[in-house]
Parts: structure tokens; C-alpha cells; sequence
């Protein structure tokens, strides 16, 4: 099941459009404003729809897409009822990679998306089976496919997308010490991500995924048995 956040404004008169996509089986939707959001949620979307209501036009559509390109990797669509060919080019350029018309038909609309979403993950497939292969040690196993870590006795601890990569790029450096900078440029340099973010600030982003993972899968998370802090230089994975 895919998963799909829709982008509500203020505005709550009903929606139809919108009811009708939380009723498709395919998709679990997730509503949120745009001031509700944070990065470990969208981390765990497939696709986000922005839909143009009263009090929520044009102009906040942009905002939007500018803000959520900086963190969101995955689809952005807008549904609209009046589609000129400027706002269509304006979204276009600033990172949407959809649009629809909301009197359009739904069912089509629905099975577009879902056809979309099935092409894009059988193109990851064999990424994702080179990084199984990568990442498994004895007791420690990182399943990509469902952003999971499966520890001694099977036992499988979800993750979000961003504690998966940091947890990652400690497993293939196992044993080394990786630096807040090595670990912030390798997740979040070149990916459409802020790179202009002050050292302190990079360090406290690091800093609070170590600690949702130490709260995950250590026993003892004051005394981490896996995740090590090597005093002002960063955190190495010790794997015995």
C-alpha cells in the first residue's frame, strides 16, 4: 500500500474529490496542514497531493512546493478546478511533477497515480537488492524494501526514512568514526537539500536521529551498546 499525504488549508468545507481518495484501498492517506508537517513524516510519504481551495490559492501552492522541495523527495501533484497555462508552467518550474483537474474523472485519476507509483518502485528494485546484500551482519540485518532493522531473534524495528539512512551510512562504516559533516553531507548535500545550514545546526540534525534510533533498538539507550558518541568528532556503529 502507498502511502499519501493530501495538504489541507484552512478551509473545511467538504471536499468530495479528497473523500474519495481516502476511500481507495491503494492508498493510506495521511491530511496535514502545512504547519503540522515535519521531515520524518514526509520522509514516509510516496506522493503528496496539493489541492487549490478559497483560501488556499495560487500563491500558497507555490510557497508549498518551494518548501516541500526542500525535504521531499518523492511525487508532488496539485489538483485544481481552473487550469490556465501560466500556473501550470509556474508549477512546473518550481518542482511539481503533476497536475489534474479535480472535475475530471477520479477513477482515472486514481489509477494514474497508482500506475505512476508502481513504475517508480520496480525501478528501485534492484537498487534495493544490492543494499539487502550490502547491509546485513550477523544479528544485524537493514531491510531497505521496509525500512526496517531486523536485529538477533528476527525481531523487526521500523524506521523512518531518515533514521534508515543515517543508520545505513554507519552500517557500511561500521567500526569507523563518521563525523557529524560526513554523515549530513552524505543524506543531505546535493539532494535538494538546504546546503547552506550552519555547522551547529547540521550537528543537532544528526544528533536527534541518533537519539530516536538509540530509543529504537538499544537496550540501554544511555549506555548505547551499538551506536557510539565519539566525543566532538561524530558516532561510529560497533558491531561485535
Amino acid at each position: 500500500m502507498y502511502k499519501l499525504g493530501i495538504l489541507k488549508g484552512e478551509d473545511t468545507t467538504q471536499n468530495t474529490f479528497v473523500d474519495e481518495i481516502t476511500k481507495c484501498s491503494t492508498f493510506k492517506t495521511s491530511l496535514f496542514n502545512y504547519v503540522d508537517n515535519n521531515e520524518e513524516m514526509l520522509s514516509e510519504m510516496n506522493i503528496i497531493l496539493i489541492g487549490e481551495m478559497p483560501t488556499f490559492g495560487f500563491e500558497s501552492i507555490c510557497e508549498s512546493i518551494l518548501e516541500l522541495r526542500k525535504s521531499f523527495q518523492g511525487i508532488i501533484w496539485i489538483l485544481s478546478k481552473e487550469l490556465t497555462d501560466f500556473n501550470q508552467m509556474i508549477y512546473y518550474q518550481l518542482g511539481a511533477d503533476g497536475i489534474s483537474n479535480v472535475n475530471n474523472n477520479k477513477g482515472i485519476f486514481l489509477l494514474q497515480l497508482e500506475n505512476l507509483l508502481k513504475h517508480t518502485s520496480n525501478k528501485e528494485e534492484p537498487k534495493e537488492m544490492i543494499s539487502k546484500d550490502m547491509t546485513q551482519k550477523k544479528d544485524f540485518v537493514l531491510n531497505e524494501g521496509s525500512l526496517s532493522l531486523i536485529v538477533k531473534d528476527g525481531f523487526e524495528i521500523s524506521l523512518t526514512k531518515l533514521e534508515f539512512l543515517v543508520l545505513r551510512e554507519l552500517f557500511i562504516h561500521s567500526g569507523e568514526t563518521l563525523s557529524y559533516e560526513d554523515i549530513y553531507k552524505k543524506i543531505w548535500i546535493g539532494k535538494n537539500k538546504d546546503e547552506t545550514a550552519d555547522a551547529k545546526f547540521r550537528q543537532y540534525r544528526i544528533t536527534n536521529i541518533i537519539f530516536h534510533l538509540r530509543k529504537k533498538f538499544e537496550e540501554a539507550p544511555g549506555s548505547p551498546e551499538y551506536i557510539k558518541t565519539i566525543r566532538s568528532r561524530g558516532y561510529k556503529l560497533d558491531l561485535k
